[in-house]
């Protein structure tokens, strides 16, 4: 399947395949991919709500889901550029289920931002300090499974390892429990 320069709104019946339900308003996700599919997506956008109400509206920008007898998963999900917004009642996550999917891959330039408005995009990079010897960094883009590069700005006096992985934040520690180095952060959001 290939969507391209495409908008996704509103809000639809809140009936799945097989008469399932998922919400009053379904209002679940802008995108949803089922079972074994090919998934390449440019130039799109998703208007996500920003509550966690039925305002007609998805919550998630993505959903990814086991289908079938196997049950099959999406094989390659390619977010190539875009948009990706998340509600935020959800915790701040565009991306349900992110794990249920064998390639998931958002583009450099994607953009995402929380709520139903175009706010200030959060971006896949930045810098932080560390403090005595940590920083913990959040951001919507961060999944336990993010792989996160490391770049030291300035002379840390330990090496520096990302130390946990959570849903919405990363951490960053040095060995050297003094350490106040500059460090510059990028991360994927493949599982």
């Amino acid at each position: 399947m290939i969507i391209s320069g495409c908008c996704f709104e509103g809000d639809g019946t809140g009936t799945g395949p097989g008469g399932a339900n998922y919400g009053q308003s379904g209002e679940f996700a802008g995108i949803e991919v089922h079972g074994r599919n090919r998934v390449f997506i440019s130039g799109t956008v998703t208007a996500v709500s920003i509550t966690d109400e039925h305002s007609e509206a998805p919550k998630y920008s993505l959903a990814l889901r086991q289908s079938g007898s196997a049950p099959g998963q999406p094989e390659t999900v390619e977010w190539a550029s875009g948009r990706v917004n998340y509600s935020t009642g959800q915790s701040g996550r565009a991306i349900l289920n992110h794990s249920l999917c064998d390639y998931l891959m958002v583009g450099d330039s994607v953009t995402q931002t929380g709520g139903y408005e175009y706010t200030t995009a959060v971006q896949r990079f930045g810098k932080v300090t560390l403090k005595s010897g940590s920083a913990k960094v959040s951001n919507a883009w961060a999944f336990p499974t993010s792989l996160i590069q490391l770049t030291p700005l300035s002379n840390p006096a330990g090496r520096l390892y990302v130390s946990s992985r959570t849903t919405g934040s990363f951490t960053i520690t040095s060995t050297a429990s003094t350490d106040t180095c500059t460090v510059a952060w990028a991360l994927s959001p493949e599982s």
